[in-house]
């Protein structure tokens, strides 16, 4: 091989090692470990197979409904596609009930209607794991919960957990080959959680997989930061082992705290959902979960100015989010938050 051809590979690999030897330092000086820093940066640059999406909530009636029904059933993510691609999974908060008669939901309705045609373009795109544990998923009753779990089965996804109880649906796995990710879902919104039950859940998951995460409705609609009963509630989930504790209902992005080995996101806000009325509600955050290198980078998101289409924030607008996210959680978070990428 030539000199002038290997030239550009020279300059690639010593491009990737500096970038490499900046980006450690910059952990390190955050009090990041080495090895950590590294798989932070090869995750960036190489990402793996294994990765998990997660996002808040997700509501397909009311005006997400009208704007599928003129634009399309792909609509609302049409800003996502190279970042769906880039995961084998995608796990999202099911806000609604798939009844066997479809009845568009009313402006200012609270009766949440699906089309099925409509969460099948969601299943299509990429969501392989979409919970129940919710205050909208029996909006039409025992039946209609029954029709959504059996119609979201049918379309190749994994229906997760139930509103009012913790049951053995509650608790599904994530299989990547090299690790088997537990998800324990949960809804504190209609009634207390059983602990017992939550107890029991968690011995049978730790004995089936190497890493749990509990997703969970939960906390005061648009309120900026978590409740004291959110606090006790992560607080048991720490105790019991969850490696991740991810939240969703209060409709705008919360703040996160570690707690022992655990990190704490208590809410992740809307992903997609007709709320207009601040900033805040038209905002929300992304994980990417890699359960081999155990990073979690942050992705945020908004439909400002593409209503129920969300786009991933960029430049001005991304360093602002990620700075207003490290100012409201725990000051140990601070510089991963700003680095956008927390290990665990």
């Amino acid at each position: 091989m030539s000199t002038h051809a290997r030239g550009p590979q020279v300059i690639f690999w010593v491009a990737v090692i500096g970038a490499l030897l900046s980006t450690s330092i910059l952990f390190l000086v955050q009090g990041t470990s080495l090895l950590q820093s590294l798989q932070i940066f090869s995750h960036g640059l190489f990402g793996t197979d294994s990765e998990i999406l997660i996002t808040g909530d997700i509501m397909l009636s009311r005006d997400v409904e009208q704007r599928m029904n003129t634009h399309g059933a792909t609509y609302p993510y049409q800003h996502m596609e190279s970042l769906f691609a880039e995961h084998r999974y995608q796990l999202g908060n099911f806000e609604g009930s798939i009844p066997e008669t479809h009845i568009p939901t009313p402006s200012g309705g609270f009766t949440f209607s699906v089309k099925a045609a409509y969460a099948q373009a969601l299943i299509e795109h990429g969501f392989t794991h979409l919970s129940l544990a919710n205050n909208h998923s029996d909006d039409f009753g025992t039946s209609g919960l029954e029709h959504t779990r059996l119609t979201i089965a049918s379309l190749g996804a994994s229906p997760i957990g139930q509103p009012y109880e913790v049951a053995t649906s509650s608790l599904v796995y994530i299989e990547d080959g090299a690790s088997t990710v537990a998800v324990l879902a949960f809804d504190l919104t209609l009634a207390p959680l059983d602990t017992d039950a939550v107890s029991k859940l968690f011995d049978t998951a730790k004995e089936n997989s190497d890493i749990e995460i509990v997703y969970i409705h939960w906390g005061t609609e648009y309120g900026p930061v978590h409740t004291q009963t959110q606090r006790a509630y992560a607080e048991l989930f720490a105790q019991l082992g969850a490696e991740l504790v991810i939240g969703h209902h209060p409709h705008v992005v919360q703040d996160i705290e570690r707690i022992d080995d655990t990190l704490v996101f208590y809410s992740l806000g809307n992903f997609i959902f007709d709320q207009y009325f601040s900033t805040e509600v038209q905002q929300g955050l992304l994980l990417s979960f890699d359960p081999i290198a155990m990073v979690v980078r942050l992705l945020p998101v908004s439909s400002i100015d593409s209503r129920n289409a969300p786009r991933q924030l960029e430049g001005e607008e991304l360093t602002n989010f990620l700075n207003a996210l490290a100012e409201k959680s725990d000051t140990v978070l601070y510089d991963e938050i700003i680095a956008g990428a927390l290990t665990l």
